[in-house]
């Protein structure tokens, strides 16, 4: 059974080829309005497309809180050390009672507790919900954008 293609071909028709048409010379009859709706909805497709990483970018933010939350709680829990000056730090009596230990590790200048080589970590600085909230904020923002820019592409 043979198409109507193959129909023609066999009377003798020649196909003839696609009509080439520039990028500009498509947009040849398009209106100032319509050339306008066409830019808005591209801005807006790239920003609804954009949301998607950046909403990524939030969740690790919040994952980060979570965890330095966590540490702080975990490094304030130990009793030899206390929060001064919004840094975590080893209590004084504890930094002063290891150097009278004669050992070769204090001979070479380390210490076994030396203040000036423990990590200083900021601590009292971070309230847990008000982060929260902070983050919630960002996710409905986030939503709303999408939602709009959603309806506008």
């Amino acid at each position: 059974m043979t198409t109507s293609k193959e129909e023609e071909k066999a009377q003798g028709k020649a196909e003839q080829p696609a009509i080439r048409v520039g990028f500009f010379q498509l947009f040849r009859f398009a209106t100032c309005n319509e050339v306008l709706m066409m830019v808005v909805g591209s801005v807006c497709a790239v920003l609804h497309g954009s949301a998607q990483p950046l909403m990524l970018l939030v969740f690790g933010l919040l994952t980060d809180t979570f965890i330095e939350y966590d540490i702080e709680l975990h490094e304030l829990s130990d009793d030899r050390k206390e929060c001064v000056n919004n840094t975590i730090q080893w209590k004084q009596n504890y930094t002063t009672a290891w150097p009278s230990f004669n050992t070769s590790l204090n001979q070479s200048g380390w210490g076994l507790m030396n203040n000036s080589t423990q990590k200083a970590r900021p601590c009292g600085i971070l309230d847990i919900e008000y982060e929260m909230t902070q983050f919630a904020f960002y996710y409905v923002g986030i939503g709303a954008a999408v939602f709009l820019l959603g309806y506008f592409q």
